[in-house]
Order: structure tokens, then C-alpha cells, then sequence
């Protein structure tokens, strides 16, 4: 009886652990760049410790203005943002201090995301399905989310970046140029765009599935200097098997003592009767 009730737990216990709630740490990074040199480039990214085998990765927009290459992009604020278990994914919320900013976020999720449905906001899935937002127009708060399924742990990055013209375009308007480029793996430290205007902005948002290793650098993409506006952000922290394994794990320190206790009983009870009925005859 015990070794039946010993073996059924232990399969529960590695059926839980398989089938839960479990992720890896990451770093979030948000860097800028304006356009100098249109056509194809490739982005590189330098990193503080060896990738090889850890999976990084690299996703870009471009982002155009109707001010052309006399815009002059700016940090306004920016923040990180850790998410509890949940099939929804929440991106930081940010206060503009002026009007007609680019929000920017990009978010970790732990399973598979998928786009959300804030108004004013585009979404863009990376190559490991996590979800990028922005909005070209914002002028008051806001804070878009995105979904995964199954629920887990997710978490993002976000900035606010301010745009102003010339004399003759004070209030230029934002537009996103193509769609997001995006390629992550072990060990990506490359990525191919094709920035079409100069006095564009890149934005670049680097992901490290490391507590330690971050972004050292960012070179290329037709960008002459790359600035690190927002970052290193942990989304989340490293998780176990979950609350699934947990809960076993529990039932198995209470089963099998009270499937033991219980047996000691039992043979105490059929010993005592053994004996009253040979001292009976």
C-alpha cells in the first residue's frame, strides 16, 4: 500500500514539474538612433559576458517624422514593469509632459503572447512571440497590455521619446516606417534593417535571457551613434516548477506519513486480534 501511494506521488510530482509555470530570467534594454545613412545595414549588439548559449534578442522600428531630417528626437521618461502570474501582459504605464510623444514598450512574456487591444496602439509579435507596442500620438497617460496563454509571469520596458521640427514644423507628426524587425536566439547579436530616411529614429529594444549579461554596446543600422535610453530592466525573476508542484508536493509530505501511520495501525489491530483469538482457544 505504501509503495503504490509512494510511486502514484512521485509521478504527480514529475507531471507537475513538466506541465507548470516555469521561466528564466531576462534583461530588457531600450536604445535610440537617428538615421545618417539610408539603405541595408546590419545592427550589432556587443554584450558584458558570452551569449553562445544564452538566447538574446534584437528588435527594431523605425520611426519617421513630418519634419523630415531636421527632427530632433528626445528622451521624455521611461520605466520597467514585473507582472505576476497572469494570461495578461502588462506594459509600464507612462505620463507624458507634453503632447503628440511615441510611446515605445517592449514585453517579456514567460509563454506565448499575442497582440492586445489598447486603443491607439499597434503591437508587433518578435520572432519568440513576445509583444511589442507603441503609439505615435501620446498626449496623457497610458498603459497598453497584451495577452499569453497559457498565464504566467511577464513583464516589460517602455520610454517616451519627444519629437520636435523646425520653425516651418513645430509639431511634427510620427510614423512607423515598415514593420518591426526582429530576430532572437542563442547567441543573435545581429540584425538586418533598412532604414529609408535620414532623421529617422530606431528604436531598438535588446533582450537577454540572463540575470548577469547585458547590452556593453550597439553599432550599425545605419545609425552613427547608438544611445541606451532605458535599461537593463529585469521583467521577472527566475521561477521554479509553480504553485501546480507545490501543491503536490504537499500532499505528498501529508499522504504517505498518514498512509504509514495508518498501516502501523492496521497491522498493531490485526496482531492484538491474532493474540486475543490464540489465547481465547
Amino acid at each position: 500500500m505504501v509503495v503504490v501511494v509512494v510511486v502514484v506521488e512521485l509521478v504527480l510530482i514529475w507531471a507537475a514539474n513538466v506541465t507548470s509555470m516555469s521561466a528564466t530570467t531576462n534583461n530588457i534594454e531600450i536604445w535610440t538612433g537617428t538615421v545618417s545613412t539610408i539603405g541595408t545595414s546590419t545592427i550589432t549588439g556587443a554584450f558584458s559576458g558570452s551569449v553562445t548559449s544564452v538566447e538574446t534578442g534584437l528588435n527594431a522600428q523605425e520611426f519617421s517624422a513630418s519634419s523630415g531630417s531636421s527632427t530632433v528626437w528626445g528622451k521624455d521618461t521611461g520605466g520597467g514593469i514585473s507582472n505576476a502570474s497572469s494570461t495578461t501582459a502588462t506594459f509600464p504605464k507612462l505620463t507624458p509632459r507634453g503632447s503628440g510623444e511615441l510611446y515605445f514598450g517592449d514585453a517579456v512574456e514567460a509563454n506565448t503572447g499575442s497582440a492586445g487591444t489598447t486603443p491607439g496602439f499597434t503591437y508587433a509579435l518578435t520572432d519568440k512571440a513576445n509583444v511589442v507596442a507603441y503609439d505615435t500620438k501620446v498626449s496623457s497617460a497610458v498603459q497598453p497590455m497584451a495577452k499569453q496563454s497559457p498565464g504566467s509571469v511577464s513583464g516589460g520596458l517602455a520610454v517616451l521619446i519627444t519629437v520636435s521640427g523646425s520653425s516651418a514644423t513645430p509639431h511634427p507628426t510620427v510614423s512607423a516606417v515598415d514593420s518591426l524587425a526582429t530576430k532572437e536566439g542563442n547567441d543573435t547579436t545581429t540584425l538586418a534593417v533598412s532604414p529609408g530616411h535620414v532623421g529617422d529614429l530606431l528604436v531598438l529594444a535588446v533582450e537577454v535571457f540572463s540575470p548577469s549579461i547585458k547590452a556593453s554596446s550597439v553599432s550599425g543600422g545605419g545609425v552613427s551613434s547608438w544611445t541606451r535610453v532605458e535599461g537593463p530592466f529585469t521583467s521577472y525573476p527566475t521561477i521554479g516548477p509553480g504553485t501546480l508542484s507545490d501543491i503536490i508536493v504537499a500532499l505528498f509530505l501529508i499522504v504517505v506519513p498518514l498512509a504509514v501511520i495508518g498501516l502501523v495501525v492496521l497491522l498493531l489491530v490485526r496482531r492484538r486480534r491474532t493474540r486475543a483469538a490464540s489465547t481465547a482457544s
